[in-house]
């Protein structure tokens, strides 16, 4: 019985020293287990600080959510702002119309007006030929640019009828998309957010549409405005033209009255020359009786020469009858002393008559001379209106040539008339083309909204999944972690177990001395190692089972992690993405804002130059109306002095017929009067003389009445050659002034509306870039806010799965999730920390050190890395290290 009893209690000794080997084995496993709990207590405080982190992070991001969408909501009240700006700039345009269209029919009264006084007038210029010829080549013209013109007003209205069905159509898919809209506004408040933007992106570009209708209306007012200053060109010019002929007329008329005066002047002194020929006729009678008496004495006095020659004869041959010879020759020299005396008497006379044949000789030498002077003034005269007539031929050539040139001024502003309206036929194309593109840009958002539509159902779909297989996951670790915290307290029981046990047992090591006493007690003993031995089988099957679950739930969570590391990466992305994207479209809409100044800007500038052409259009009346009481003023001059040149050449040409009858007169006077002389000096020598002195008394006193005369009349005829000269150049002058300032202000006003017509084009090109520029910014901008909404939809989807409530016991789960987290930003210094549950190579670590622990190779590293996860303090590590090398002591020396 000792012998047995020794036995049964050396195998007591041994199996309690194997219990003891077990329990503390399964100590340093509690221990260990202990330590990897405080290790994930330690990492679940810190992931759930930087779950706090990532909640601040998540705070700030709805802080900076909340701030765009009130950006978003002063933007739009901005843009509503705008609006009602952009239709007070649409009322006033209307405003602005409304006084145009009152313009363009006070134009077109004028117009007519106009063309009445241009009636009158071509029926007062049917004279003139060649300008009625080029008036009806220039009402040709000006008809058919009236019916182009019509033509083109019939293409405006037909193009703004299709422009007027283009906006019912727009406003009937306006309409669409608002049903559309309303439809959609119960499912999704983006679309809603997406069709407001293109509703506004719309009403810009009616508006711009409006503005572009209106630079239309204003190339079409100034292309009204430039035929209309094209035909004031041709009127003022034709006005011109005319007071130039009035002008001409009226010098014509003032040369003629001249000559009128000339011819009287010639008319009295052809009376005097008339009446000194009928004195010089009844002079001549009488001469010739004279010569005729004369002769019938020299007759005589020969008769009586030869009687005395008789008588000498008769007186030498017989001298018996002197007495009755001398009372006969007494007799006979008594009536030749009458006759004698009757001679001298004749000679006196015939002197008298000499001398005033002398005198009216020199009269007529006077008169000769004078009529000379008057040949030659009226030749001066007529070389000066040949070359006053040279010189308004020169000037209507100018004016005709500067006519030509406005014509072909006309021609080359009706050729970029023409490239204009090839212009405005071009942008209309390019305008329906560009609201073909609208069309089907629109048509494209339509369809990209529908896509949209169906990826946000897809992704709602997907995120439902995600959702559910989210909670599944959840339901899951809810699971596993109620099961490990039932093992944990489990274990904890089980420790406390193993606790009152190992004070049994140290109890019972105590009364190893009373063993032998208290067999029974043994047995009792035996029976519970028993079921201490099937309890810790049972407890190392459920370890093992627990360690194999907690691998599995650890390689989903390491999926999870991935996934979620993926996801994570691929949100921040998204969020630096759509925060750059926010900060572009913030930029952008700030340039827009700049572009809507400019446009502003160019808009009340536009006004500016609207209000300054219909200033220059008032001015432009105003002087029209000035050039039409000037023409009318110039006009009747012009009439009357043309009415004075024809006289004057009426009286011209009466100058020249008394001129040659004058002539004529003067050549038969000059014979008579040479007969005469012939006559005087074969008659009369003697008394030459004082007839030639006589008459040289008198030549001297007709030609000085004849000097003053002629003084008088060349003082007179200077004077009004220089009146005439200088009216005639005032005239030119301000004919000349006239016709440059229409011409520069033609050439102005040309300038002018092709610098309109440029900016209007450059403006249009501008306006057009802007309006593709806003369609692909508001398309980005769509695109962002397309982003954006997704980014809030996973925010939320993130902010429920984060909101889900978890229990005290879900430590490990949360910290292998935010573990996931904190590997995406953390540095790999970290890495350390976690790197037990992340990597596989550690896993194989771990599951070495367990097994080595296990089998009782090496337990201290087992208890170094327990001591290092649950963060003991040295005294507490320096007590766990001599308590197991104390074990491992007591383990050697049972061994031996």
């Amino acid at each position: 019985m000792k012998v047995t009893n020794v036995q049964l209690n050396k195998q007591f000794d041994n199996d309690l020293k194997d219990k003891e080997n077990t329990i503390n084995q399964f100590t340093t496993t509690i221990n260990q287990l202990q330590q990897t709990n405080l290790t994930l207590n330690n990492k679940c405080q810190q992931y759930e600080k930087l779950f706090e982190d990532k909640q601040n992070e998540f705070n700030q991001l709805t802080i900076l959510n909340d701030e765009i969408k009130t950006k978003n909501s002063t933007l739009i009240n901005e843009h509503e702002q705008v609006q009602g700006q952009l239709k007070e700039s649409e009322n006033k345009i209307i405003g602005l119309k409304q006084t145009i269209d009152n313009m363009n029919i006070n134009y077109s009264k004028i117009i007519n007006e106009h063309e009445q006084v241009n009636k009158q007038l071509e029926e007062k210029q049917k004279e003139i030929v060649q300008l009625t010829a080029i008036i009806s080549q220039l009402k040709e013209t000006n008809l058919t640019i009236d019916e182009k013109y019509e033509h083109i007003k019939k293409e405006l209205d037909e193009k703004q009828n299709e422009i007027i069905q283009l906006k019912n159509n727009l406003d009937e898919i306006k309409r669409t998309n608002v049903t559309m809209s309303d439809q959609c506004e119960e499912l999704k408040q983006t679309i809603e957010a997406f069709e407001e933007s293109q509703i506004t992106d719309r009403q810009l570009l009616e508006q711009t549409k409006i503005e572009i209708e209106t630079l239309k209306q204003n190339l079409v007012d100034e292309q009204f405005n430039c035929n209309s200053l094209k035909q004031a060109q041709q009127s003022c010019i034709e006005r011109l033209t005319i007071e130039h002929q009035q002008i001409l007329e009226n010098l014509k008329s003032e040369y003629l009255s001249m000559i009128h005066e000339k011819s009287e002047e010639i008319d009295s002194h052809q009376d005097t020359i008339e009446n000194l020929r009928k004195e010089l006729h009844e002079y001549e009678k009488k001469i010739l009786q004279q010569n005729s008496e004369l002769d019938h004495l020299l007759d005589e006095q020969n008769h009586q020469s030869q009687i005395i020659i008789r008588l000498k004869n008769i007186l030498g041959v017989n001298t018996t009858n002197h007495d009755e010879l001398l009372e006969h020759f007494v007799h006979k020299m008594e009536q030749y002393q009458l006759l004698i005396t009757e001679s001298e008497r004749l000679n006196n006379d015939l002197i008298k008559q000499k001398s005033e044949q002398i005198n009216i000789h020199n009269e007529l030498q006077q008169l000769e001379q004078q009529y000379d002077d008057i040949k030659d003034e009226l030749n001066k005269t007529k070389q000066e209106l040949i070359t006053n007539k040279n010189k308004y031929e020169n000037q209507l050539n100018q004016v005709n040539e500067s006519y030509e040139q406005l014509q072909k001024n006309k021609h080359s502003v009706d050729i970029q008339l023409e490239n204009i309206q090839r212009q405005f036929i071009d942008k209309t194309k390019q305008y329906e083309q560009l609201e073909i593109k609208l069309n089907k840009s629109l048509i494209e958002k339509d369809e990209q909204i529908s896509q949209c539509q169906e990826n946000f159902n897809q992704q709602e779909i997907l995120n439902n999944e995600l959702r559910r297989e989210l909670n599944d996951l959840n339901d899951e670790l809810k699971s596993k972690t109620n099961e490990i915290s039932s093992l944990q307290t489990n274990l904890n029981k089980i420790q406390q177990t193993l606790q009152t046990k190992i004070n049994d047992i140290e109890q019972l090591s105590q009364e190893r001395i009373s063993l032998t006493e208290n067999n029974n007690q043994k047995e009792q003993l035996l029976f519970e190692r028993k079921q201490l031995t099937e309890v810790h089988t049972a407890l190392e099957e459920k370890f093992n089972n627990l360690l194999s679950e907690k691998a599995g739930l650890e390689n989903q969570l390491d999926t999870i992690r991935v996934q979620m590391q993926t996801t994570e990466t691929t949100m921040n992305k998204r969020k630096q993405e759509n925060l750059n994207k926010l900060e572009q479209a913030e930029k952008k809409i700030k340039e827009l804002q700049t572009e809507g100044d400019s446009v502003r800007s160019e808009i009340e500038t536009l006004r500016n130059q609207i209000d300054s052409l219909r200033n220059t259009n008032e001015e432009n009346i105003r002087r029209i109306t000035e050039f039409d009481s000037q023409k009318l003023v110039l006009e009747q001059e012009y009439i009357e002095k043309d009415q004075q040149l024809t006289e004057r050449e009426e009286k011209i040409q009466e100058l020249q017929l008394t001129l040659k009858q004058t002539q004529e007169s003067g050549t038969k006077l000059r014979k008579a009067l040479h007969k005469m002389k012939e006559t005087i000096t074969n008659n009369e020598q003697t008394h030459n003389q004082e007839l030639e002195i006589r008459l040289r008394i008198l030549t001297e006193e007709y030609e000085q009445k004849l000097k003053e005369q002629e003084a008088e009349y060349s003082a007179k005829l200077k004077s009004i050659t220089k009146e005439i000269n200088s009216q005639m150049e005032e005239k030119e002058k301000q004919f000349n002034q006239q016709l440059q300032e229409l011409i520069d202000k033609s050439y102005q006003n040309e300038n002018n509306i092709k610098q309109k017509i440029i900016e209007a084009e450059q403006r249009a090109s501008i306006t057009e870039e802007q309006l593709k520029e806003k369609q692909t910014e508001t398309y980005r901008i769509h695109e962002l806010e397309n982003q954006i909404h997704d980014l809030q939809t996973m925010l939320e989807s993130l902010n429920n799965r984060e909101n889900i409530p978890i229990q005290t016991s879900d430590h490990a789960a949360q910290t292998n999730i935010e573990d996931s987290k904190s590997n995406a930003s953390q540095t790999n210094a970290n890495n350390t920390l976690h790197s037990c549950i992340v990597e596989p190579t550690e896993i194989d670590y771990l599951k070495q050190i367990v097994f080595a622990y296990m089998t009782g190779t090496d337990r201290m590293t087992m208890v170094k890395v327990i001591c290092a996860l649950l963060r003991y303090t040295d005294d507490e590590k320096s007590l766990i290290i001599d308590h197991e090398k104390k074990s491992q002591n007591r383990w050697l020396n049972s061994s031996r």
